[in-house]
């Protein structure tokens, strides 16, 4: 009987040695491919948030994701879209701004034309908001 029960013992610790193993290496291969870690992950979790209409949700997962790695655009990106459809105009631009400056000093996309791309459309978000602002500054007498 302690020979079956050490047997199990030792099984038992086998099997989770090598559980842990190819977690580990699980997750070496994945930081391989995804170059941002958690935060690269966390983009596609806040769209099903926002998908779900929980946008409250998706901003505690984007900024979760921001405080984890503050080098990747994409969270500023789409939290700058959240604001905007919030309707808080000086919060979204500040993600934008921050958007492209990170994109700016990170910039790693594999296809010029694509980072182009990338570039002009948050820059064209920042135009169009200090547009907005500027006329909301103004009041709707001085348009």
């Amino acid at each position: 009987m302690p020979y079956l029960r050490s047997k199990a013992v030792l099984t038992h610790l086998a099997s989770g040695l090598v559980g842990a193993i190819a977690g580990g290496a699980l997750m070496h291969l994945m930081s391989g491919w995804v170059r941002h870690g958690m935060a690269e992950v966390s983009v596609p979790v806040a769209y099903q948030a926002l998908q779900a209409g929980n946008e409250d949700k998706a901003i505690v997962i984007l900024s979760q994701a921001i405080a984890e790695d503050p080098h990747y655009y994409e969270p500023f990106n789409l939290l700058g879209g959240i604001y905007l459809h919030k309707g808080n105009l000086a919060l979204a631009l500040e993600m934008y701004q921050k958007a492209l400056d990170v994109f700016d000093r990170e910039n790693v996309l594999s296809s010029e034309k694509v980072a182009k791309h990338e570039r002009e459309s948050i820059r064209k978000k920042i135009d169009e908001l200090n547009h907005q602002m500027g006329v909301q500054l103004k009041g709707p007498q001085e348009k």
